[in-house]
């Protein structure tokens, strides 16, 4: 085997990415970019993984307008319940200034404020600047009322360490998380509802 033909078998790598030649635990490792899946499923909803934040903000970016435009179609409005956890400051801020979702429909959103903070980085972020009526931003989660239905959120945004409540209708959960198996653990911890899982590629 000559030189070139030894380099163009060793595995492709990046600088900063990490590739893995074979697989060796499950259908999650990849060999190098092109083949990377857009998506890994999981028993009920998927793992979405990116190789940059940009990447991996403009997907989960793309999937809150996709769901934010199928609620409104279908019921009229939507239902959104977002964490002031750190790590989705960056996917806040892309909806205020990204013009591919600025045109997310606000005006028929109501905001559910995860942790009961007005004060926080979804109170800084969105509810500062998304033109939501202020009647329609809630500090804390829906109760259920006696002899109703539980109350229906269409996208609970949180990161991977949340506690999911039970008395509320998720139609789906979007979760940034390190690694596909912290995904595994948070959707099998959570098998009732639907979760859209968010990845960045491991780095060396």
């Amino acid at each position: 085997m000559n030189e070139r033909d030894e380099q163009e078998s060793r595995p492709r790598s990046r600088k900063g990415e990490k590739f893995i030649e074979s697989s060796v635990d499950g259908p999650y490792q990849f060999n190098d970019q092109d083949s990377f899946p857009d998506a890994i499923a999981l028993t009920k909803g998927e793992v979405i993984v990116r190789a940059t934040i940009d990447e991996l903000i403009d997907a989960m970016s793309a999937l809150v307008f996709t769901e934010a435009s199928f609620s409104v179609s279908q019921f009229g409005d939507f239902q959104l319940a977002l964490s002031d956890a750190d790590q989705l400051f960056p996917l806040y801020e892309r909806l205020m200034y990204d013009p591919n979702v600025r045109g997310l429909p606000w005006l028929l959103t109501h905001l559910w404020q995860i942790e009961n903070n007005m004060q926080g980085i979804v109170g800084e972020t969105i509810v500062a600047h998304a033109d939501i009526p202020v009647d329609q931003v809630h500090a804390g989660l829906p109760l259920q009322c006696e002899n109703e239905s539980a109350p229906r959120i269409d996208c609970f945004v949180v990161d991977y360490k949340s506690a999911i409540p039970v008395d509320i209708q998720i139609r789906k959960i979007i979760v940034v998380a390190p690694s596909v198996e912290a995904c595994e653990v948070f959707a099998k911890t959570n098998c009732d509802f639907t979760v859209c899982c968010f990845v960045l590629q491991e780095n060396q």
